[in-house]
């Protein structure tokens, strides 16, 4: 019923406001579907790393007699928010050095294995040239991993750098500090509309 109700006022507001002039509000008062519809924690079925959080615990409200207890739910879902953001971005770093080492181990193995071709000179020439040839073959395998794995990996990097907006380095206070306290202002209370 709430559903039908607020469908039915939104759209004499698309009527209305092309009348009033008024702009902007279709950011705050958005199209709502039945994924909306669910109260804040229920998650329907999905886990809490790869939850979407509605637009309608985002927005501002109004005034009402349970204001204070509903600061304190958006409080709770802030944090738990800020946590899994946190644990992503850790995720992610962890996921790049992952791969930095996966390279470098690689690289480690080609040099190894180029190395094991002067190591040992044996008697025959045939069994010489055997080891010889064993330990190329190692080295261009280990060669070929790496140049797969960097060609998978090659947008990685770029894609973190502007779809994540995370800080690689580590040092989340420096730049994001104010996303470490939760909101304080009245978040209840809108005057605007």
């Amino acid at each position: 019923m709430s559903h039908a109700k607020y469908s039915c006022a939104r759209k004499a507001l698309v009527a209305l406001s092309n009348h009033l002039d008024r702009i902007g509000w279709e950011r705050k008062l958005q199209p709502l579907t039945r994924f909306h519809l669910r109260p804040m924690g229920d998650f329907a079925g999905q886990t809490q790393g790869r939850t979407i959080m509605s637009w309608i615990w985002l927005t501002h409200g109004i005034s009402n007699d349970d204001a204070e207890s509903l600061q304190d739910a958006l409080r709770v879902e802030w944090c738990k928010a800020r946590a899994r953001q946190n644990r992503w971005s850790e995720e992610v770093r962890l996921l790049l050095e992952e791969m930095r080492r996966v390279l470098a181990f690689f690289n480690w193995q080609v040099q190894w294995w180029e190395d094991r071709t002067s190591l040992r000179t044996l008697a025959r020439s045939e069994e010489t040239e055997g080891l010889i040839a064993y330990a190329k073959r190692q080295a261009f395998i280990r060669r070929r991993l790496s140049a797969s794995f960097r060609e998978k990996w090659k947008d990685v990097p770029a894609l973190v750098a502007t779809g994540m907006g995370i800080d690689l380095t580590g040092n989340d206070e420096d730049e994001h500090s104010c996303l470490d306290i939760p909101p304080q202002e009245d978040l209840v209370h809108d005057d605007h509309y």
